[in-house]
């Protein structure tokens, strides 16, 4: 028997944040919202920047980013590292977050990585993402596809959760049946 589980968060949930940094991370977007203080920016040679900063990692946890920056490609952060300060408030010696693009790919006046790999970010290990494409408009057909299959009702043994802004769940459907959150 086929079962499956459908989750719908409101646009303003945080519940599935680290997953959302993971993917902005890697095509080199979305630092500055964990960014606190810029110690330093270095121009190199080859026309990318060099950015020394404190701030926070996924953790939450003070620490230090080291940001290499391609200004021709939109201010993508090409590579990153973020360290976290330990208790004493040195850096510690391995790094939280590792993350390396490398290649271009342009729609319009958009920008992303050809290739990204990423260490941290719930990986102990190197992840390799390769971006097939990229396109300045949203796909309509795929989004009203995904809006067809989610709504009820659902297959036998399907459960179904709508999650608000906080992380318990407003509502549960389980094979058909409305149960309410008793919270």
């Amino acid at each position: 028997m086929l079962s499956g589980q459908v989750l719908i968060n409101s646009p303003d949930s945080t519940y599935f944040i680290l997953a959302k940094n993971r993917y902005l991370w890697s095509i080199g977007r979305n630092y500055s919202n964990y960014i606190d203080e810029i110690i330093e920016i270095t121009p190199n040679e080859d026309g990318m920047l060099t950015v020394i900063a404190r701030g926070r990692g996924t953790s939450r946890n003070r620490g230090h980013w080291d940001l290499r920056i391609n200004p021709q490609a939109m201010y993508m952060v090409q590579n990153a590292k973020f360290t976290r300060f330990d208790s004493q408030g040195k850096l510690s010696e391995n790094p939280e977050i590792i993350i390396s693009n490398s290649g271009l790919k342009w729609s319009d006046s958009l920008c992303i990585p050809q290739e990204t790999s990423l260490t941290g970010l719930g990986n102990d290990e190197y992840v390799p993402i390769l971006y097939e494409s990229i396109s300045s408009q949203a796909d309509l057909e795929f989004i009203k596809n995904a809006n067809e299959f989610l709504d009820p009702p659902y297959k036998v043994q399907t459960t179904h959760s709508v999650i608000s802004g906080s992380t318990h769940f407003d509502s549960m459907y389980e094979a058909g049946e409305l149960l309410k959150d008793s919270n």
